[in-house]
Order: C-alpha cells, then structure tokens, then sequence
C-alpha cells in the first residue's frame, strides 16, 4: 500500500497534536463535550479524569513520534524538506510549502535543520515582490504570467512570485534569527511600499513575475497579499 503524505497537511495536524497537548497538562477534557456559553473552563475541569481520552503524557510521546517520523520521511541530505512523499517516491522540488514547517508556533524541526531549510528559500525562492512558487532550478520552472489562459494556468503556480508568503518567510527568518533579524525583515518590506502606488492605489496585486523586472499580474488588487504583509 503506497502511503502519500502531503507536508502541509501532515504539520497542520502536528500543530494541533501541540496544542491538545497543552490543554491536556491543564486537565481539560478532549473527549467531546457540549459546550455552551454557561459552561466555563472550571465546569470542564470537575469532568472525572478517567473519561478523559488522551493524557499530557500520551500526547507529548505521540508529539516526538511525530516530529521524528516528519524528519525521516521529509528531510533531505541536501538540507531541505521534500515537496511531498510518494511511498518510495519523492518530489524533490523546492518549493514555498516547507516555510510552514519553520513558521509555525512548534515546528518539528531543529534549529539547525530550520536555518537549513530558510537558507535554500532565501538563495532560491525569495524575490523583491514575494516568494516564488518554484524555484528557478528545479524542472518546469515558469517565471512569467503571460499568454493565452492555459499558459498562464501553467505558471500560476511553477515560478510566479506571491507576496502572501513573505509573511510566513518572514516569520521563519524571525524564528531562526530572532531580534537579530528584525532590521533585516524591515528591509524585505520596503519592495512592497512603490506597488501601491501601481495597478491599484494602496494595495497589492495577485502575483509577480518569478523574474526580473518582477512585473505585477493578476488581479490588481488581492485580500490575502495585503494581509499577509500587514501581519508582517
């Protein structure tokens, strides 16, 4: 049986698995219970322990299990995480997706294997507009959104620039560097502040070309671009 484990879904889960785990070591009942409005945290708490479901303990070791299984099946020997894993196959592309593996609140990474990973993304994903889909080494590169529909459709996401995941690059590099790296991530903003006054006055479009001279495209104006760079 081939075992497909796609890396976004698969951290998601991880970052919840944390986060029950907190609530377990406060004695809080994750077996499903109704919650109302009248019910406060100290009504959940006079629940009997025995029909909670999982422990602190019980989820912390499930947590390491988690974090070495992430490790051996998507980290590389060449300091990066596998796009996704196939069974016996695996995509080595680089791509933005692994940025979320060193974003989040628990990573299951070590310090040195985040800095790794937000190495390669900054020498091979990171423009002056955003962060590229796919990098320009990797097959089926596509930098420009231009054409026909269907080639567009094609690079949308094969080497396009989007800025909604600077915020997440950003949140890695601050992870990793902590406040050393704050004047750094200042200076990644100021590429976005001449765009508004392009395409649509103060915001920021859909994507960019993956190469110079990074032409906007797109829609002029995205939701999830401005927010992104806000929270930043």
């Amino acid at each position: 049986m081939r075992t497909l484990c796609m890396m976004v879904g698969v951290l998601l889960a991880f970052h919840g698995a944390v986060l029950a785990g907190q609530n377990a070591s406060r004695e809080l009942v994750l077996e499903p219970v109704l919650v109302t409005a009248e019910k406060t945290e100290s009504d959940l708490q006079q629940v009997p322990q025995s029909v909670t479901a999982f422990t602190a303990e019980r989820i912390e070791a499930e947590c390491r299990q988690f974090e070495e299984s992430f490790r051996a099946t998507f980290v590389n020997h060449c300091g990066y995480l596998f796009d996704y894993v196939d069974g016996g196959n695996a995509d080595w592309s680089v791509r933005p997706n692994q940025l979320l593996a060193i974003a989040l609140d628990f990573s299951p990474l070590t310090l040195r294997e985040r800095k790794a990973v937000l190495d390669i993304c900054t020498r091979e994903l990171k423009t002056p507009k955003g962060i590229r889909s796919l990098s320009p080494k990797s097959q089926g590169y596509t930098p420009y959104y231009v054409g026909r529909q269907e080639e567009r459709d094609r690079a949308y996401h094969q080497g396009t620039a989007w800025p909604w995941l600077t915020g997440f690059y950003l949140e890695a590099y601050l992870r990793v560097y902590r406040m050393s790296g704050v004047n750094y991530i200042e200076r990644q903003l100021i590429g976005f502040e001449e765009e508004l006054f392009y395409h649509c006055i103060g915001t920021i479009p859909e994507l960019f070309d993956g190469n110079p001279p990074f032409s906007g495209r797109g829609a002029i104006s995205f939701a999830m671009n401005v927010s992104s760079i806000l929270r930043a």
